[in-house]
C-alpha cells in the first residue's frame, strides 16, 4: 500500500535530517532533502483522499494499480537512498572505529545529497504524474454492476429456513420487533462481524409468521459495500406490491418535473401509506446513506418498522442506540450441531466421526461462515477417522486454509473500509502467532515505531476503537479501554494474504518460505513464526538483510552467542530478544543496527551485556526488560547516562524494567 510505503520513506528522511549525529554538508544538499519530505508527505494527502470501500469494483481496482505502482516507486527510491547513505557512513565509521576512546562531543557523520540529486529529481517527476494519475481516477464517479455479496446461506430457502445456533438472540429480538410494533415504530439493528450469522438472523425474523402476520407490506434487500439506489428502490417496490405487475419501463415513467429517484419515493409513499410495513436493509455500510434509505419509509407511528444489519457500530448507533443487538459467536454445542447438519444434514453423524467433528467445529471459531465453508469441503471429502482426524489436529490444515481462500471476498470489504492510515495498523496484528492475544501497548510501541502511530493516548485510542467498532477484532481484556484482543484465524490469514502482495510483511513458517532470496528481499518486514529459521545461515542472512521488525524467541540462535556481522540488519527498526538462552551479543567493528529504535529483553536470565552505544546506535527510544538478569539493566541504565549525557540533559531514551516477582 502506498500510504505505508509514504510513512516508511518520510520516516527514513526525518532521521537523516532531524539526528544530531549527520550534518549535512551544504545548503543545496537540506534544500534538496526539504523538497524530497515535501514530495513524500504529499503523497499521504492523496491516498488517504477516500478509503477503497467508496469507490466501485472497476474504479478501485484501477486505483489499486496506481497504488501499487506509487508503493514501488516509493520502495525503490527508499532502498536507493538507504544504501548511499551507508556507503557514505561507512568509511566514516571506520576512522572513526581507530579512535578507541569516546570523545565528547561524538563525532559527526557528514551527509552530501548532491550526487543523489539525479534520482531525486527523476523520482520526483514520476511520483508527481502517478499521483495526477490517481487524484483524476479518484474523480470518476462512475457506478458499477457489480455488488460483492456473501454468496453462503447458512439454511435452505427462506420460506423453509432452519437456523442452527443464536435462539437465545433470535427470541430475544423477535420479542423486541414485537413490543416495538405495540409501540408505534422503530429502528432496530443487527452488527457483528462478517459472516457471523446477521443476514440469516435477519432472514428468520422476516419470515417468521409472528413477525410477518403483523405487516402488510414487507420488502428484504441487500444493498453490501456499493450499490445502486434506483435498483434498489426498484426492488423494494416489487416486493412492496406482489399483486401487480410492476416493471421497470412502468415505474420509470415519471410525473412531470420529476426526476427517476423522485418517482421512485412517490411510489413507495404510495405503496406504504396507511399500511404497516417491515423493511429489512441488509449490509448496510454508511450511516449517511442510512439517512437518505430510511428516507423513503415514513414514520407512520403504526408499528412500522426497519431493521437494519451492519458490520459497523457507527451505523448500528445511527439506527436507535436503544435498540442495537450485538451478534455473539457460537458456542462449542451450536458450532457443533450446524457442522454436523451441513455436512449429514438430517443424517446422524458416525460415532467414529463425532470426536474428531466437534474438534472441527471448535476449530472454527464460533464463526458461522467458517464452520459452512468447512463443513461443505468435509461434505465432499473422505469421510473416514483418519482424514478428519488429520483436519482437527491442525488449524493449518488445507482444509481450513481453502475455507479462508474462498471466504476472502465476504471478509474483505471489512479490511477495505478502514481509512488508509489505518490499514498498515490492521495488518501488522498478522505478524502475531495465529490465535494470539496481542497487547495493546506491545502493538502500539510497533506502530510508533513504524511511524503509523503518533506517541500518546488519543492516536491510538481512535485505532482501537476502529477496529472494534468495524467488527474486526474480539476483545479479549478490557477496563477503560481494551488491553488485549485477538483476531478470528480468517481475518488472520487476510492479513498474511494482504500483507505479501502489497509487500508488507512476508510470513516464513518453513525453510522454503525463508530460503527464497528473491521474494524475501522484495518484502519490506519479515513475520518469523518458526524461530529455528534463524538458526539456518542462509535464511539468516536473508532475515538480516529485509529486517525491520524481528521478534527471536526460544531456539532462535545456534548456542549461547550471537554475532551481528558489519551492516548486518541495517533496516532493523524494532527487536524483541525472548525467552532464550543467549549469554553473549557482540558486534562487528562497524554499524550495526543504525537505525535501531526500540530494544526488548524479556526472560532472558542469562544475558548481561547489550553491545548498542549511543555512538553507533543513536535513533535508540525505548529498551524494555521483563524478567530479565540485573546486570542487562545496568547496561541499560550506563546507557541511558551516555544518551543524557550526549543532549546536555535528559536524552529521549527510555528504560523500562519490569519483573513479575515485584509486590
Amino acid at each position: 500500500m502506498a500510504y505505508a510505503a509514504a510513512i516508511s520513506l518520510t520516516h527514513t528522511i526525518e532521521r537523516l535530517s532531524n539526528s544530531c549525529r549527520i550534518s549535512v554538508v551544504s545548503n543545496s544538499s537540506l534544500e534538496i532533502i526539504n523538497l524530497l519530505y515535501d514530495e513524500v508527505y504529499s503523497v499521504l494527502g492523496v491516498v488517504e483522499e477516500k478509503p477503497d470501500i467508496i469507490c466501485n469494483i472497476n474504479m478501485r481496482r484501477k486505483i489499486n494499480v496506481f497504488d501499487e505502482q506509487i508503493r514501488e516507486t516509493l520502495y525503490e527510491f527508499e532502498d536507493v537512498l538507504e544504501t548511499r547513505v551507508l556507503q557514505q557512513f561507512l568509511p566514516q565509521s571506520d576512522i572513526q572505529e581507530e579512535v578507541k576512546e569516546i570523545q565528547y562531543p561524538l563525532p559527526l557523520f557528514s551527509l552530501d545529497l548532491q550526487e543523489l540529486k539525479q534520482n531525486i529529481d527523476s523520482f520526483t517527476q514520476k511520483l508527481n504524474k502517478m499521483k495526477a494519475a490517481y487524484i483524476q481516477e479518484q474523480g470518476d464517479d462512475g457506478f458499477d454492476d457489480v455488488i460483492v455479496q456473501s454468496k453462503f446461506d447458512f439454511g435452505g430457502r427462506s420460506d423453509q429456513l432452519k437456523m442452527i445456533g443464536l435462539s437465545d438472540q433470535f427470541t430475544e429480538i423477535k420479542n423486541q420487533l414485537i413490543d416495538n410494533f405495540s409501540q408505534g415504530s422503530a429502528l432496530v439493528s443487527l452488527v457483528g462481524m462478517a459472516g457471523i450469522g446477521k443476514t440469516t438472523l435477519a432472514n428468520k425474523l422476516f419470515h417468521d409468521p409472528s413477525i410477518s402476520s403483523l405487516y402488510r407490506k414487507r420488502a428484504f434487500v441487500k444493498l453490501g459495500p456499493k450499490y445502486q439506489l434506483e435498483r434498489i428502490l426498484l426492488d423494494i417496490l416489487k416486493q412492496l406490491n406482489h399483486d401487480i405487475d410492476v416493471d421497470e419501463e412502468k415505474v420509470l415513467i415519471t410525473e412531470e418535473g420529476e426526476n427517476v429517484l423522485d418517482g421512485l419515493k412517490r411510489l413507495i409513499r404510495e405503496s406504504i401509506t396507511n399500511r404497516t410495513y417491515f423493511i429489512v436493509l441488509d449490509d448496510l455500510w454508511d450511516k449517511d446513506e442510512f439517512y437518505m434509505l430510511t428516507s423513503f419509509f415514513p414514520f407512520l407511528r403504526n408499528g412500522s418498522q426497519v431493521l437494519v444489519t451492519t458490520r459497523l457500530q457507527k451505523v448500528a448507533q445511527k439506527a436507535n442506540r436503544d435498540c442495537i443487538n450485538t451478534i455473539r459467536f457460537l458456542d462449542k454445542k451450536e458450532s457443533w450441531e450446524l457442522l454436523r447438519h451441513k455436512v449429514f444434514d438430517e443424517m446422524p453423524c458416525p460415532p467414529e466421526l463425532e470426536k474428531a467433528g466437534k474438534k472441527i467445529a471448535e476449530n472454527c471459531e464460533g464463526l458461522p461462515l467458517t464452520i459452512v465453508t468447512v463443513a461443505d469441503t468435509l461434505s465432499k471429502g473422505e469421510k473416514s477417522t483418519e482424514y478428519w482426524n488429520e483436519v482437527a489436529a491442525d488449524k493449518r490444515n488445507a482444509v481450513f486454509v481453502d475455507a479462508y481462500d474462498e471466504m476472502f471476498e465476504v471478509l474483505y470489504p471489512s479490511y477495505a473500509y478502514l481509512y488508509q492510515h489505518l490499514k498498515p495498523c490492521f495488518l501488522y496484528m498478522g505478524v502475531f502467532r495465529q490465535n494470539h492475544e496481542i497487547s495493546r501497548s506491545k502493538l502500539v510501541n510497533l506502530l510508533i515505531v513504524e511511524g503509523f502511530l503518533e506517541p500518546g493516548y488519543e492516536d491510538a485510542n481512535m485505532f482501537f476503537k476502529e477496529l472494534v467498532s468495524n467488527s474486526l477484532v474480539m476483545v479479549q481484556k478490557q477496563s477503560f479501554v481494551t488491553k488485549t484482543f485477538s483476531l478470528p484465524s480468517p481475518f488472520w490469514y487476510l492479513c498474511d494474504k494482504e500483507s505479501k502482495k502489497n509487500k508488507f510483511f512476508l510470513a516464513l513458517n518453513g525453510y522454503a518460505d525463508g530460503s527464497a532470496q528473491e521474494c524475501v528481499k522484495s518484502q519490506r518486514r519479515l513475520a518469523i513464526r518458526n524461530n529455528i529459521l534463524f538458526s539456518i545461515k542462509d535464511v539468516h542472512d536473508s532475515i538480516a538483510s529485509a529486517s525491520m521488525i524481528l521478534k527471536l524467541r526460544c531456539y532462535a540462535f545456534r548456542g549461547p552467542t550471537w554475532d551481528v556481522c558489519n551492516g548486518e540488519f541495517r533496516k532493523l527498526r524494532y527487536l524483541l530478544i525472548e525467552d532464550t538462552n543467549l549469554v553473549h551479543w557482540t558486534f562487528g567493528d562497524g554499524l550495526c543496527l543504525y537505525f535501531l529504535e526500540f530494544l526488548g529483553i524479556h526472560d532472558c536470565y542469562k544475558l548481561e551485556e547489550i553491545p548498542l552505544t549511543y555512538s553507533k546506535n543513536h535513533y535508540l527510544k525505548k529498551i524494555e526488560l521483563v524478567d530479565s538478569n540485573p546486570m542487562a539493566l545496568s547496561c541499560a541504565n550506563k546507557l541511558k547516562e551516555d544518551w543524557d549525557h550526549e543532549y546536555g540533559g535528559k536524552g529521549p531514551l527510555v528504560v523500562n524494567f519490569h519483573s513479575s516477582w515485584d509486590a
